[in-house]
C-alpha cells in the first residue's frame, strides 16, 4: 500500500524530469577531457563527432591497419556518417601522397613492413603523425581511434541505432536506418 501512494506523489514530478545527455553534462567546466573534446569538434569543424577508441598493440603492423580499416568501413557505412578519420585514412593519404609512379614498374620498391604513417624517416607519414597523434592514435602507437562526422538530423536516434548495429556485428550490412 505505501509503495501506491509513493507512486502516486513521484509519478506526476516523474513526468516533468528532463535529462542532459550530452557530452558536456558528463564533466566540469574546466575538466580536461572536456577541453580536448571541444578542441577534437573545433578541428573537426565544430560537427557533432562520435569516437570510437579501442587498444591495438598491433597497430604498427598490417594486422592492425587491416583492423583499422575494417572498423573504419563499418562505422563509414552506417547512415548519418557523413566521413571518417582513422590511422587507415591517414595511412592511405601517406602513402598516396608519397608514392612515386614510375612506367613498367621501375623504381624501388618498398620493402618496409612499418605502417607510412608510423615511420620517422617518411615526411609525409611523420608529418600526418605528428598532426594527428591523439586524435586517431597514441603517441606509442598502443591506441587508435576511429573519429566519425555526424549528420545531426535526428542525431540521437541514429546514434542509437547505429551503437546497435555495432554492437551486434552488422554494421557492415544494410543499414537499416532509412526504414
Amino acid at each position: 500500500m505505501l509503495g501506491i501512494v509513493l507512486l502516486a506523489v513521484a509519478y506526476p514530478a516523474s513526468t516533468r524530469l528532463q535529462t542532459d545527455q550530452s557530452v558536456q553534462s558528463l564533466f566540469g567546466k574546466d575538466d580536461p577531457t572536456l577541453r580536448q573534446y571541444q578542441a577534437l569538434k573545433t578541428w573537426f569543424g565544430n560537427d557533432e563527432i562520435l569516437v570510437l577508441m579501442y587498444r591495438d598493440e598491433a597497430l604498427p603492423s598490417d594486422s592492425g591497419m587491416r583492423r583499422s580499416e575494417q572498423l573504419t568501413r563499418q562505422l563509414k557505412s552506417l547512415d548519418g556518417v557523413t566521413a571518417v578519420l582513422s590511422p587507415w585514412v591517414l595511412n592511405g593519404a601517406a602513402e598516396g601522397m608519397g608514392a612515386v609512379a614510375l612506367p613498367f614498374g621501375i623504381g624501388e620498391t618498398d620493402e618496409n613492413p612499418l605502417p607510412r604513417l608510423m615511420r620517422p624517416d617518411d615526411p609525409v607519414g611523420s608529418g600526418l603523425n605528428e598532426i594527428f597523434s591523439g586524435y586517431t592514435h597514441s603517441v606509442d602507437f598502443s591506441h587508435a581511434a576511429v573519429v566519425a562526422m555526424i549528420d545531426q538530423l535526428d542525431l540521437p536516434k541514429r546514434l542509437t541505432r547505429s551503437a546497435r548495429l555495432l554492437s551486434s556485428g552488422k554494421a557492415n550490412r544494410a543499414s537499416p536506418m532509412s526504414r
